[in-house]
């Protein structure tokens, strides 16, 4: 019986140490993607590397050995330190004020990878509709859920670029990413109306969809060519939404925060995976990579934002509420909320 206990101990302590040397390494590693970008990839996976480190750390009590035990919560230590300054980070960055729940002029957003065919129509228009949004951006939708969204919801839709734009009221004006093809950088699918606002002017309320973070050069040019778009448009009204397959903890990330000039909403909300798009689609238990993002300009307010039911996709809908701090004016028949 003891040298069963003693097998198990061993076991646990080989699990422990595998854990917490693959985990430090590439939290550590990671810290240098502000150098490197092939580096920063590994940052987009910090969570990981937090709960890989944590779980090492316990595991390690089990080993047999004070020496190695000790070793293995020192590298177990390393990476939760590495690791969390990347998670810290998103927590500790300047935010605007937020808004009470009872602020007014409050519009209510959601926003979905519908995954294409593999999240059932009807059953994501049904969901979207009982949240009584204002303002929705789908992603990768499948084609009868446009129809579908309107009939259920009563929202306003237009489907453009691989993205379903919907809301309460009418678009006053309507485009996409070719109207903006000239500019520098790399282009990237894009659904852009505008909407009448509580200050009675259009505001743009923007629907994207950006490539993944490798090769780093194509998303550094994507986050160019955005922030050449938001420079020819009013930035304090703008909402952006959508999937950008890219986690706040990278330092690629943080920088195009800052470059495009919108406030992120969100804060480490993971979005990825609902389902593993191997394995045939099988559910994944706890999501744990933030890549949907929900950006608004400095005359908003957030309310909350929250992530939403599992509905069929590989990715959680989000949800947000966001207050209007502007100036009011105009019809308020118009405006967007009902």
């Amino acid at each position: 019986m003891r040298y069963v206990w003693l097998t198990f101990r061993l076991g646990l302590e080989a699990i422990a140490a595998v854990l917490a040397a693959i985990a430090a390494a590439a939290a550590i590693g990671a810290e240098g993607g502000a150098w490197n970008d092939k580096l920063d990839l590994l940052a987009h996976f910090a969570l990981i590397w937090l709960a890989a480190g944590a779980l090492a750390f316990v595991l390690s009590w089990a080993s047999p050995s004070v020496m190695r035990g000790t070793l293995i919560r020192l590298a177990a230590v390393a990476a939760v330190i590495a690791a969390g300054g990347l998670i810290l980070s998103d927590f500790t960055r300047q935010r605007s004020p937020p808004a009470e729940a009872s602020a007014p002029h409050q519009v209510k957003l959601v926003e979905f990878n519908a995954w294409n065919s593999h999240s059932d129509p009807d059953r994501v228009a049904a969901w979207i509709a009982a949240q009584h949004p204002d303002l929705v951006v789908i992603v990768e939708p499948d084609a009868a859920l446009q129809p579908k969204l309107r009939e259920a919801a009563g929202l306003q839709t237009y489907m453009a670029d691989g993205i379903i734009v919907a809301a309460r009221h009418p678009f006053l004006r309507t485009r996409v990413n070719w109207d903006v093809h000239e500019l520098p950088g790399q282009g990237f699918s894009l659904n852009w109306p505008q909407v009448y606002g509580f200050d009675g002017k259009p505001f743009s309320f923007m629907g994207a969809h950006l490539t993944w973070p490798i090769p780093a050069r194509r998303a550094r040019a994507e986050t160019l060519h955005l922030t050449l778009t938001l420079d020819g448009i009013d930035r304090p009204s703008t909402i952006l939404a959508g999937d950008f397959n890219s986690s706040q903890f990278s330092h690629l990330r943080r920088q195009a925060d800052e470059a495009i000039g919108l406030e992120r909403r969100d804060r480490a909300l993971p979005s990825w995976p609902a389902r593993l798009p191997m394995l045939n689609g099988r559910d994944f238990p706890v999501p744990f990579l933030p890549i949907d993002h929900i950006y608004a300009g400095g005359e908003w307010r957030t309310v909350k934002v929250e992530r939403g039911p599992k509905l069929g996709s590989d990715h959680y809908p989000l949800i947000a509420t966001l207050a209007w701090d502007g100036p009011v004016g105009g019809d308020p028949s118009r405006w967007p909320a009902p």
